[in-house]
């Protein structure tokens, strides 16, 4: 089991999914990564995608610190299993976190955001996939995530891949081999279609 770090589930704890192919969030990368977005954010009213949710800790501690509201994606039906036990240990209504059994990169061009409220969105696939390639492409090009929304991209730290011109990179950190890289969404495109930096960056 993992705990919830801080807000008001601090202290829960959280049942994690079983497998080879199983790899939480260690609770140190989950305090830096926090701490990295605690001091670049506000969580009031932000709404989180945590496209990779196994046993949603990332989304959960969203939650617990403020967001308004999550999607928690997971593909296994295994893992969704686990996911729903632990939303229902913290006793969340369904306006507060929604679980989603499906595949992250079918699911995303379906979300819809008619208010454009300001994302975080949780991008940790597995680290041997092509799917970093095809997820930041579609957050970078989705009407449905406003310019001023942040991306957190967990990868190991000899993947290499290329970011599209309207995510901006604010931060990043490496703790042994796990690399961590908080990006920005562009406000405006100009129109040649190069991206614009915010005026308050």
């Amino acid at each position: 089991m993992i705990r919830i770090i801080s807000g008001r589930h601090r202290g829960r704890r959280l049942q994690v999914p079983e497998g080879r192919g199983v790899r939480p969030t260690t609770d140190r990368v989950r305090e830096a990564l926090f701490s990295m977005l605690d001091h670049a954010l506000q969580w009031q009213d932000k709404w989180v995608l945590d496209l990779f949710s196994g046993s949603g800790a990332l989304g959960l501690e969203a939650l617990s610190r403020g967001a308004r509201k999550a999607w928690l994606v997971e593909a296994s039906r295994k893992h969704a299993s686990v996911l729903k036990r632990n939303l229902e240990a913290l006793r969340l209504e369904a306006c507060e976190a929604q679980l989603v059994h499906a595949r992250a990169e079918v699911w995303l061009p379906k979300f819809r955001n008619p208010e454009h409220h300001i994302c975080v969105i949780f991008c940790d696939p597995p680290y041997e996939s092509e799917l970093y390639e095809r997820l930041l492409p579609q957050v970078a090009s989705s009407e449905e995530i406003p310019g001023g929304s942040w991306v957190v991209v967990e990868s190991p730290e000899t993947k290499a891949f290329k970011f599209p011109s309207s995510l901006i990179l604010r931060r990043e950190k490496r703790y042994g081999s796990v690399r961590l890289q908080l990006l920005e969404k562009l406000r405006e495109t100009s129109p040649d279609g190069e991206g614009v930096v915010p005026e308050d960056a």
